[in-house]
């Protein structure tokens, strides 16, 4: 279970690593709005995620088409928890945008343990 977790992070943090490169690319350069930084980010993050944490995390067994409509399930919660987060943090408590990205990055990583843990790669643990 500890050598899971700590997989998981190194996976988590270069996926966050990703995130946050590319939200603040798209905030500060591109010039798309906050929120749409986060959804983009966050989206293309999410195929970094996948291929980790189906090696290396889980060291899957399963196919990955048996495991992609459920990782897609849980990256649509993480996308709504990245969508969320940022638009209340921002529009409710006036927090700047960097601030609700860093958020972001606290609250998806814990969700996505548990719902990959014991939905997405359940059956095909080694």
């Amino acid at each position: 279970m500890i050598q899971q977790l700590l997989r998981f992070a190194f996976v988590g943090v270069i996926a966050s690593v990703v995130y946050f490169a590319l939200a603040a690319l798209f905030y500060s350069v591109v010039g798309l709005p906050t929120v749409g930084s986060s959804i983009a980010a966050y989206s293309i993050a999410a195929i970094v995620s996948f291929v980790g944490h189906r090696n290396l995390t889980f060291s899957s067994s399963q196919t990955a088409q048996s495991e992609i409509g459920r990782f897609m399930v849980v990256t649509v919660v993480g996308l709504l928890l990245a969508t969320i987060v940022p638009a209340t943090a921002t529009g409710y408590f006036g927090l700047p945008s960097m601030v609700s990205f860093i958020l972001v990055l606290a609250v998806v990583p814990i969700c996505s343990y548990l719902m990959m843990r014991f939905f997405v790669f359940s059956k095909g643990q080694r």
